[in-house]
């Protein structure tokens, strides 16, 4: 669970059955051995689903398994694989792309609802914190809700990714910089609409809006310790306000642009002192120890939740780090809904781990949604 498996690569002509043209040079001796093949292929698959069936946790099996319906391009196979596996252990990032991938080259269309693929999608943002999956996420859906003009629910969806990616120190600006660059495209579309008829004032309250919109999302962005953001401030967002600059609010350079200098520069400071961890995470392989550090050293609720989450992602087999992060959320996070997650990711991760369940299982007493069947079945 701990680490990606390498990338796997399939295409819609890897895992459909294509039937061969009676002219492509292929003889009955071919096709024969053709079917032999095909029956040892299934033989071996089915081998591996037994094994798995028969010993649901053990975690190698089923990469086995899924390594080798790949490699034998049966999707059958493969979706019966990634199901059963993920429904016993959640699935690392690279996992996840890769089923996520595979089902998006067999779509015949992206601006077609596709709930079974959401439902992955969904599925995935919830096993760990994953900026690519956020990412793959929202441009999967961008042509869907272009397609109907649902911009608001465009960007609920990235703002759904901001609350879990958004102060990620390392990966965080990626997110920030795909949610900018969409509205952007939006904003070019409506003032291409404007220049060819700029007596449509509709048209300009439009790109005021959203001029306005995207300069609040870089004062966001700015505020927040993030890799990359020397770059954002100097050239992006000054680029933008000087492409714009005749849609800027009034006296927006002066009422809005030095608060935002000024909270850039507090965010500067912040990095600064953030990269020395950074660098110590680096240099330990990312280990539990160096994350404790780190999360001592941050006050503030929200940061000290991502560094958990991020450290639950490298370190996810590690017990009582997830009882540290109940301990946290218990204390700082007013969310009931966080906090059940939490608890049922730890124990998806963790399941050999009693003082979990102990604590779960007073979690839900004192709550009053206990399953005592259910408790009892897993302690």
């Amino acid at each position: 669970m701990a680490s990606d498996d390498e990338e796997m690569e399939i295409s819609k002509d890897d895992i459909e059955d294509d039937d061969d043209d009676d002219d492509d040079g292929s003889t009955s001796e071919d096709s024969a051995d053709e079917k032999i093949d095909d029956s040892k292929q299934e033989t071996e698959l089915v081998a591996h689903r037994d094994i798995v069936q028969s010993n649901p946790y053990n975690y190698q099996a089923h990469i086995d398994y899924i390594n080798l319906a790949h490699q034998y391009g049966n999707l059958e196979h493969l979706r019966f694989a990634r199901q059963t596996m993920s429904e016993i252990y959640p699935l690392t990032q690279q996992l996840w792309l890769d089923w996520i991938r595979d089902e998006i080259r067999l779509l015949i269309s992206n601006t077609e609802e596709n709930k079974e693929l959401i439902q992955l999608f969904e599925r995935a943002v919830n096993d760990y914190l994953s900026v690519k999956i956020w990412i793959e996420y929202v441009q999967y859906r961008i042509p869907y809700y272009v397609s109907l003009n649902s911009i608001e629910e465009l960007r609920n969806l990235f703002e759904r990714g901001l609350s879990s990616c958004a102060l990620h120190l390392t990966e965080g600006s990626i997110l920030w910089a795909a949610y900018i660059e969409t509205e952007k495209a939006i904003l070019d579309g409506i003032l291409l609409q404007y220049n060819q008829n700029k007596t449509n004032n509709d048209l300009k309250e439009k790109i005021l809006q959203h001029v306005d919109y995207i300069l609040t999302l870089y004062r966001r962005q700015l505020s927040i310790p993030l890799h990359g953001m020397d770059t954002i401030y100097y050239k992006d967002y000054n680029e933008f306000c000087q492409q714009y600059k005749e849609y800027l609010p009034t006296n927006y350079m002066e009422k809005y642009d030095l608060v935002l200098k000024n909270d850039f520069d507090h965010a500067i400071q912040q990095l600064k002192q953030c990269e020395k961890f950074e660098q110590e995470l680096d240099n330990t392989n990312r280990s539990v120890a160096t994350y404790r550090k780190y999360i001592e050293f941050e006050k503030e609720p929200a940061r000290i939740q991502c560094l958990y989450e991020r450290a639950i992602v490298d370190n996810c087999l590690d017990g009582d780090l997830w009882l540290s992060y109940i301990d946290f959320a218990e204390e700082y996070l007013s969310s009931t809904t966080i906090l059940q997650s939490i608890f049922e990711r730890s124990l998806r991760n963790c399941p050999w781990v009693a003082s979990l369940w102990i604590r779960y299982a007073e979690y839900m007493e004192l709550t009053g949604n206990v399953d005592h069947s259910q408790l009892k079945k897993n302690l």
